[in-house]
């Protein structure tokens, strides 16, 4: 049997509807990308890819599979390049050794017993008020309680030279006895008897050939502008009346040198400045004869090894 033919009539479009609703879809996407501003536009490629170039104003566009929160770090603007600021407290000194042109006991007493003075040290475990200091301002006599230390703060340059520079302040106190300076057990009953407690404070400038915020070794020079104070207990002979003299220079200055070794926080210093204070005033000489030798030079070779802890950084 012959089949019924249908009584509806076949579509003029056929296959054409479909294909014109995705070519409708296409043209309305186009004109929306074509509306945005070309930093907004995607990327297209490989995931991962770098993002197009921002147009001047716009924030970076991360590329494909970036990271939360990479548009916020690409839009920040970046700091000076390799500029960082830090800082440091030199504490404890391990040693402080001031070795000097011509020891100051020889110069202030004139007596043969000191000819060979020895250098005056100190290290941390050097604290408490000294017995030079009775009738010393108690600020004074607190600040001469501390042991040595030292503090800084700095900033690398970013450039090839010099690497960082820091300012810092530097204490550091030496007690010496006449028995310390002329290394005699004992002395004779016409002998001097000295005790002197002499105070130095510099600050400092630093410039350092690496980058200090890096791990490893470094070297530095640098110079030191202050002051040098103290007090002496004095006795001309062994029979004599104790006096308490004082003493000092303003400005006294120094030249550095030194190198240094850092880990990730704490570091060694070993740092030798050149001391220059040739015009120390005292208030008196009571040694016989010796009135007028009331300036001495306390010039000298100072030393100091310590360790430092590094923090700061940002």
């Amino acid at each position: 049997m012959a089949r019924a033919r249908s009584s509806r009539a076949p579509s003029s479009h056929g296959p054409v509807r479909p294909l014109m609703a995705w070519i409708a879809a296409i043209a309305v996407g186009a004109a929306t990308l074509a509306a945005q501003p070309a930093w907004a536009q995607p990327v297209p490629g490989v995931p991962g890819a770098p993002p197009a170039p921002a147009a001047p104003g716009a924030p970076a566009v991360p590329a494909a599979g970036a990271p939360a929160g990479a548009a916020q770090a690409a839009a920040a603007p970046p700091g000076p390049l390799g500029v960082r600021n830090f800082n440091r407290v030199t504490f404890p000194v391990l040693a402080d050794q001031l070795s000097y042109d011509l020891h100051p006991y020889l110069q202030y007493s004139g007596d043969a017993a000191f000819t060979r003075g020895t250098a005056a040290t100190s290290d941390f475990s050097t604290i408490g008020s000294p017995g030079t200091d009775k009738g010393v301002d108690p600020v004074q006599s607190f600040i001469h309680s501390l042991p040595p230390f030292g503090f800084e703060t700095g900033q690398t340059t970013g450039i090839l030279l010099p690497k960082a520079v820091t300012i810092g302040f530097d204490y550091t106190k030496f007690s010496q006895k006449e028995k310390d300076v002329s290394g005699a057990k004992a002395l004779d009953d016409t002998a001097p008897r000295m005790l002197s407690n002499t105070y130095v404070y510099q600050a400092a400038l630093r410039i350092y050939a690496l980058d200090p915020t890096e791990t490893g070794l470094n070297y530095f020079v640098g110079i030191g502008l202050g002051v040098l104070d103290g007090r002496m207990a004095v006795q001309t002979d062994a029979f004599a009346a104790k006096r308490t003299v004082s003493y000092g220079q303003s400005p006294v200055g120094s030249t550095r040198l030194g190198l240094e070794t850092k880990g990730e926080n704490f570091g060694i210093r070993y740092e030798i400045m050149l001391l220059k204070a040739e015009k120390v005033r005292f208030s008196e000489n009571p040694f016989p004869g010796r009135d007028n030798f009331r300036t001495i030079d306390f010039s000298g070779t100072l030393i100091r090894l310590a360790l430092y802890y590094h923090f700061g950084d940002r």
